[in-house]
């Protein structure tokens, strides 16, 4: 995960302070273009984003893989991912972080989903390195570190005295570059976003960074 240039919001508490790690994973990207370039249907499912938001998905054509064993591989592909990005903190244990990256590699050498993603990674690397990427993916760290300074400060005191010893907590949030409102607490201290639901419902998201910290 990046490392969102030390950025540092000071709640109400004395002496505590919570500290905000924003990233942008690109493995997280190239599994939704792989599955809105390819026509994987899902499904609806928690924590999955809803299907169809990836800028540029309309500049790919779908396939017609084996649907339903590949499904099945995306979604432990997505999880797996998932898991993998939230093991940043140094304190994890690196064997934990080696074994993630190990379901990782099975997911994308399955037999049913390795071919889609061979076809669309590359399409997906040129859409992370065009403008239109990295434009929405600036402006949106820029509008959320806004709201998590909004949802710091709605935190009230006595509940961050409740919540934590420690002086510095630590809160980590995904952006994703989509074109749905999404969010989602994977776990505890952790939040992924959309641009989407960064611009476009910024007082819900609020309220979501605010619980997250509260449990950080």
């Amino acid at each position: 995960m990046e490392k969102a240039e030390g950025a540092r919001f000071e709640p109400k508490a004395e002496g505590r302070r919570t500290e905000l790690l924003l990233g942008v994973e690109r493995r997280l990207h190239t599994a939704l273009y792989v599955r809105d370039a390819s026509g994987l249907d899902v499904g609806i499912s928690e924590g999955v984003p809803p299907k169809g938001g990836m800028i540029a998905g309309s500049q790919v054509l779908p396939v017609n893989p084996n649907m339903k064993d590949a499904v099945t591989a995306w979604l432990a592909w997505w999880k797996s991912i998932i898991e993998w990005d939230y093991m940043f903190n140094p304190a994890l244990p690196t064997e934990e972080r080696t074994r993630k990256e190990a379901e990782i590699a099975v997911c994308e050498t399955n037999a049913d989903l390795g071919p889609l993603i061979s076809r669309f990674v590359q399409q997906a690397e040129r859409y992370y390195d065009s403008w239109e990427f990295i434009q929405a993916a600036e402006t949106g760290k820029q509008e959320l570190r806004q709201i998590c300074g909004r949802a710091f400060d709605r935190i009230p005191e006595a509940s961050l005295k409740r919540a934590s010893t420690k002086g510095t907590r630590s809160i980590s949030v995904n952006v994703l570059v989509y074109d749905i409102p999404w969010s989602w607490s994977p776990k505890m201290g952790h939040v992924m976003c959309t641009t989407s639901s960064i611009s476009g419902n910024p007082t819900a998201l609020e309220l979501i960074i605010a619980k997250a910290v509260l449990v950080a």
